[in-house]
């Protein structure tokens, strides 16, 4: 150990880059910084990298999670990155950093091992497991949005939420907007239909809940930058619905709205 930290010592001190590794063939998932491929960030990563740049320790099969810093070489910079992120506060690394993932940059380094990370998985719609890795489970991820596990329909699933948290307003004789929420009218009143709010954006636009009015106000995105880049301020935007005392949906109801939409928004 003690050598170890004297090599670490020297190598920050020296301060110069070292020679990069040779590049792989082929990429997988991995975890940035985990240098050993043990699954933790952690001092034996940095200690790992400095052998091999200045001990001539052997490489690791995966050079893409030594290069910390992931500016496509491996050298001291990338130890004093992982040392900064461990010991002085310094920022997340680039991903994938924390979960497995493939390297979103292009580079001469490349990853054809990483035993630690799961490999290829397809997600599986009714495990509660992130199998394929990008951060969204079961029906939450995209690769699960047409799966018969996952239908959601207005009459069945969404319906039953404008019953229960709307048209206490979105009734006649006056519903607000004119957007009649109840059983018969509420569907056609709000597929493709243009907003009254914000005409850039329809009530509901299938498959896209980010361009969908409706998905906007129930999750208050709709006074976000970008709304009011396209000219929607928030004095014409008006509120989070359902409005106070009233807000908010839960979120498991936003949820199987968002579901709804980037499903297609089904009848």
């Amino acid at each position: 150990m003690r050598s170890s930290f004297a090599l670490l010592i020297f190598a920050i001190a020296l301060g110069t880059l070292g020679a990069g590794f040779s590049p792989c063939s082929a990429q997988t998932n991995f975890l940035r910084g985990d240098c050993n491929g043990d699954g933790s960030l952690n001092l034996a990563d940095a200690i790992q990298l400095l052998g091999v740049l200045f001990s001539g320790d052997p490489a690791p099969s995966c050079t893409d999670a030594c290069d910390f810093n992931d500016d496509g070489t491996n050298n001291i910079a990338d130890a004093i990155s992982g040392l900064g992120y461990l010991f002085s506060g310094d920022p997340d690394l680039p991903p994938p950093f924390l979960v497995c993932g493939v390297d979103p940059t292009a580079d001469s380094l490349a990853c054809p091992d990483f035993p630690v990370c799961p490999q290829g998985q397809a997600e599986i719609c009714n495990s509660g497991v992130d199998e394929d890795l990008d951060g969204a489970i079961d029906c939450m991820d995209s690769d699960c949005f047409t799966d018969p596990a996952c239908a959601v329909s207005h009459s069945v699933d969404i319906q039953p939420i404008w019953d229960a948290n709307c048209l206490f307003c979105h009734s006649p004789p006056m519903p607000p907007m004119n957007l009649d929420l109840n059983p018969g009218p509420a569907y056609s009143l709000l597929i493709d239909i243009e907003s009254n709010e914000c005409f850039v954006f329809d009530r509901v636009e299938p498959g896209n809940p980010t361009a969908s009015w409706l998905f906007r106000k129930v999750t208050g995105t709709h006074t976000a930058n970008d709304v009011q880049a396209a000219g929607c301020t928030p004095a014409v935007t008006g509120g989070q619905m359902p409005l106070m005392p009233f807000c908010c949906l839960s979120q498991g109801e936003l949820d199987l709205i968002e579901l709804w939409i980037a499903g297609g928004a089904n009848p």
